[in-house]
């Protein structure tokens, strides 16, 4: 018995490129012998999470079930049962992180949030991070997660990843008082590169940013490298279960 996902194919999110899923087969039985009460009650075996857990939403899946038949002591012909073609669909999850029940503090380089949805480390850098409160406007409202706290230009970016406790398909958050260049740079669930984003110059006022990852990957971590006072806020992460 033989389950197969047919693949899929759509559009890789805001990164523009379509890609093909390739089949994937999942092996349930192979040369074993049905018993009499099999044979009586009926076939049947259990898909491991661990398999399910590779395909994605709208795959086509079909279940092929083939068996030989035994004929005086020698094999018989192959007796093909009719196909099972179903779609798989998953739930979508929509969770947030405003940090509002994040205690206010401050630190230097090494230092870090933990919260419910996400863990952030100052990994690199002369000034200081954390949670404050400085904005109250649509960007950014009670506590944030701040950078380069009271430095405007510093000579060289301070590193701040962002580790995420789901894997997203989908990363929103806003980005206020920004006003030096700036990058964010996103990484799969083996940490591999998904993609480097350059922000060039002044956004002050406050920019919401969005990500979502090829088809079939998944946004695990991202890496900030900021030179200047601004502050993170108002995430929005979306994941399957």
């Amino acid at each position: 018995m033989e389950f197969h996902d047919g693949g899929a194919q759509g559009l890789a999110g805001s990164q523009g490129h379509l890609e093909k899923w390739l089949p994937y087969t999942i092996t349930l039985m192979a040369d074993e012998p049905i018993t009499a009460d099999e044979v009586e009650n009926g076939v049947s075996r259990v898909i491991p999470r661990t398999e399910l857990a590779k395909l994605a939403d709208n795959s086509q899946l079909v279940f092929v079930f083939k068996t030989s038949v035994e004929a005086c002591c020698e094999e018989g012909p192959m007796v093909v049962f009719p196909e099972l073609e179903l779609m798989v669909k998953l739930r979508l999850i929509e969770i947030e992180e405003k940090f509002e029940a994040q205690t206010l503090s401050t630190f230097p380089a090494k230092g870090g949030v933990d919260t419910p949805t996400m863990t952030i480390t100052f990994e690199h850098g002369e000034a200081t991070a954390g949670i404050v409160q400085f904005h109250n406007h649509a960007f950014a409202s009670d506590n944030h997660y701040g950078v380069v706290l009271d430095i405007h230009k510093l000579p060289s970016p301070q590193i701040h990843r962002f580790v995420f406790k789901n894997a997203l398909v989908y990363l929103k958050y806003s980005w206020t008082s920004k006003q030096q260049d700036a990058a964010v740079t996103y990484f799969d669930e083996d940490n591999n590169l998904l993609q480097r984003l350059v922000y060039p110059g002044d956004d002050s006022a406050g920019m919401w940013l969005e990500y979502v990852p090829p088809l079939g990957k998944t946004v695990c971590s991202m890496v900030v490298e900021v030179s200047d006072h601004s502050f993170f806020d108002n995430f929005t992460m979306r994941y399957y279960e």
